[in-house]
């Protein structure tokens, strides 16, 4: 591959968030239509199936359908593993699309029927929720090499929360002019947009980026299908006791912060000169809350991800969501106050969406098809799911027969976070071994001396080095240019390098030297480098 790509205007937006190479703009635009308009449609279902429960039920019957969500699943799985079994790829994931498109006509017939389909709905978008992400994930983990699919994912994550901003914006705006039942429609149309985008995406990975082929081992019959999976790989073990941890940890913080949310505001209600509603309060508050949490999360994956992941590398970034987590329940149970769980709920949270959940997705870029599919798809649905229910189980046993209060599950939240830290650690072990068995790390190559240049003191100076002066065989990696003068010095204050053009310009004035010695270093994503020199001669203009 070449060194110096011609980057298309998309391409530059792209390099904002993390290292492209030229061809790629194309896929991840691809791919970041088909995460944007999945998640946008779930944001539409998330508000729609709250509207359906509640008008015809308490808000009870929410809780109530986590157990079913996660028993569902149970049945779910096993019965996804003998579909992928037919189909694969991006087949496989229109085939999902296509299952939730029918039985999404069948709830907007019942909904204008005047049937009470809130509870089922509100099971189906739990269950829509984590199977959509899944597969969108899994193809994508399968459609990439491993360094092409670090560089990526950050900008392809970044779509999709456009996708959840926008899909909830639009609920606000046309809930009460199309109507409920309506809203069922429109995520139709998206779904249906979505299934479109599947093969393009796929099909239209370069070649230097796309997965290395894993062989086409014969797989056996699995009859609990992910289940099987994840039981005979430790590594996936680890994986999904990670999940049950993380959100275990993160609803416990939901708890907590409500918690304080609530006394805080009955007191200020409370104390009220003029009436004021906790519940307006309250809503108020979370307002505010979310859009700063959001606003947060999108700095976090355009500045922070990408950068993450390209200086420490997967297995090492794996463990600050952890160490923020300790740090914060730490802090909020020696200073239980609401700005410090505020505080430490939003930078969780938004880590979470942005941060994590990229590193979640990048973990089954080394592994096999059935692991990328049948055992992602059990992690991120029933596991997920898992984790719900051990909280719900440990706030409910706390409560009622421990007399534990916020503070004391701070702490336990510290405790946790503090194993999640140890299995993270551990996956980043096992990461590393299934990556260096997946990828090459060749050292770049300089393929020809660089040519010297000649320049006339004040006048304007431009030289151009060869496209193929470097490369690097490893699939997927990016050569990173810099230069400065043979001493490791800066260059001259009139002398500039474009490294994306690889462009040496500048006006000559003050170049007073016979010659100056400039090393060109090429570095690739691993951090292997290889360089050359040139001379730029003073010329002395013609009288």
């Amino acid at each position: 591959m070449t060194a110096e790509p011609s980057l298309t205007a998309f391409e530059r937006l792209v390099a904002l968030v993390t290292r492209v190479r030229a061809g790629e703009g194309r896929t991840v635009a691809l791919f970041g239509s088909h995460v944007f308009l999945i998640l946008f449609a779930y944001y539409i279902f998330r508000s729609v199936r709250e509207g359906l429960l509640l008008e015809s039920g308490s808000a009870a019957r929410g809780s109530y359908a986590t157990a079913v969500i996660a028993a569902v699943l149970l049945v779910l799985v096993p019965v996804y593993a003998a579909v992928r079994r037919r189909y694969d790829g991006a087949r496989l994931v229109n085939a999902i699309i296509a299952f939730f498109i029918g039985t999404l006509v069948c709830f907007w017939v019942a909904a204008r029927a005047g049937a009470d389909v809130g509870f089922a709905f509100y099971v189906w978008v739990g269950i829509f929720n984590v199977m959509m992400i899944a597969q969108f994930w899994a193809l994508a983990a399968d459609s990439f090499n491993v360094k092409t699919g670090q560089r990526l994912f950050p900008a392809i994550m970044l779509a999709a929360q456009l996708g959840a901003l926008c899909g909830a914006q639009f609920t606000e705006a046309l809930a009460r002019v199309i109507g409920t039942n309506n809203l069922l429609l429109v995520g139709i149309v998206l779904l249906i947009l979505t299934a479109s985008f599947t093969g393009l995406m796929h099909a239209n990975v370069p070649e230097g980026s796309r997965a290395i082929e894993r062989g086409g081992e014969r797989e056996p019959h699995r009859p609990f299908g992910g289940f099987q999976v994840i039981a005979a790989s430790r590594y996936l073990a680890l994986i999904a006791l990670m999940i049950v941890l993380i959100n275990w940890i993160s609803s416990t913080g939901d708890f907590i912060h409500r918690d304080f949310v609530k006394r805080h505001f009955e007191a200020v209600a409370a104390a009220s000169v003029a009436p004021a509603a906790t519940r307006d309060l309250i809503t108020a508050y979370m307002a505010n809350f979310f859009f700063w949490m959001i606003v947060l999360q999108l700095v976090i994956q355009v500045f922070v991800v990408g950068r993450l992941f390209r200086r420490l590398g997967v297995a090492t970034t794996l463990l600050i969501p952890g160490v923020l987590s300790l740090v914060g329940y730490a802090l909020v149970g020696f200073l239980p106050l609401l700005s410090v769980i505020r505080m430490v709920r939003m930078g969780e949270q938004s880590v979470e969406y942005s941060l994590t959940n990229t590193l979640r997705q990048a973990l089954f870029l080394p592994t096999t098809r059935a692991e990328t599919y049948e055992g992602k798809t059990a992690i991120e649905t029933f596991f997920w799911r898992f984790g719900d229910l051990v909280q719900a189980g440990v706030v409910f046993a706390g409560t009622t027969y421990l007399a534990m209060d916020a503070r004391a599950f701070a702490f336990l939240n510290a405790a946790l976070a503090a194993f999640w830290i140890a299995v993270a650690f551990a996956i980043g072990r096992h990461y590393r071994e299934l990556a260096a068995r997946n990828l090459t790390n060749a050292a770049p190559q300089l393929t020809r001396a660089i040519p010297h240049a000649e320049c006339c003191p004040g006048e304007p100076f431009e030289h151009m080095l060869p496209r193929d002066l470097f490369i690097d065989h490893d699939p997927g990696d990016v050569l990173t240019l810099t230069a400065q003068r043979h001493d490791g010095s800066p260059l001259p204050d009139w002398l500039r390098f474009d490294a994306r053009r690889h462009r040496f310009h500048g006006n000559a004035v003050g170049f007073d030297e016979p010659e100056i010695l400039v090393l060109v270093v090429a570095t690739d994503h691993d951090g292997v480098s290889v360089s050359g020199t040139f001379v730029i001669r003073r010329r002395i203009a013609a009288v």
